[in-house]
């Protein structure tokens, strides 16, 4: 599935990457049969400005699990995905994950 709009690029804050990232979490999960299980909450990067080119320390992307949240009533995050920026000498890693089958 392609996700269009709010497109981001390498030049791209923190926050922008962050909030692509989980807006595009948020529109696939609608489609999957998971949408009942989990819930992509808003983070905590709408706090940190703009402009933040490194890592400020705010929640990315909370995940709530609602079947915990209905059997405990416990409505903290369950999960949090945190975002991290691969540099462009590193981006080998990512294509030798992307290659494995498993």
């Amino acid at each position: 599935m392609r996700i269009t709009g709010g497109e981001v690029y390498k030049t791209s804050g923190e926050v922008a990457l962050t909030e692509r990232l989980r807006d595009g979490m948020r529109q696939a999960l609608k489609s999957s049969p998971w949408n009942q299980m989990f819930v992509v909450l808003a983070g905590m990067e709408s706090r940190s400005s703009k402009a933040v080119l490194i890592p400020d320390g705010r929640t990315d992307i909370p995940i709530l699990m609602i079947e915990i949240f209905l059997r405990h009533g416990v409505h903290d995050p369950h999960a949090i995905i945190e975002c991290k920026r691969i540099a462009g000498s590193d981006a080998h890693l990512l294509q030798r994950v992307r290659g494995r089958r498993n």
